[in-house]
């Protein structure tokens, strides 16, 4: 059967597993998570169109069968959010985008203009 792992993965993308494969085996054979990371997001859509939607923090210890390692089915989605650090880099680097231009534009005007 086929899910999809997206978010904080080394290997995002369409897994192949077996029917018997849980969450946590999916993380491993996408090659695991990466370093820096934030909650998973388990997403199933049930037969009657419902959607089985859970937010957790990962718990590789979690028995099989579990809440926060459920068995798959076909079409499951796993994403690894980002972690509080992966945001705020994001935050600073969109903020301080603009300066570094300003910066690089005078830098530049002070290379080629005579003193």
């Amino acid at each position: 059967m086929t899910i999809f792992v997206s978010g904080r993965f080394e290997n995002p993308g369409s897994l192949k597993v077996s029917k018997l494969s849980t969450l946590n085996d999916a993380i491993e054979i996408s090659g695991g998570t990466k370093v820096l990371k934030g909650d998973v997001r388990f997403l199933r859509y049930q037969g009657d169109g419902e959607l089985d939607s859970r937010t957790f923090r990962l718990d590789k210890s979690a028995e099989k069968g579990t809440y926060k390692n459920p068995y798959l089915r076909d079409g499951d989605q796993i994403y690894i959010s980002k972690s509080p650090v992966n945001i705020s880099t994001e935050v600073i680097h969109e903020l301080s985008a603009p300066l570094q231009g300003i910066v690089s534009t005078y830098g530049f005007y002070k290379i080629v203009s005579p003193d």
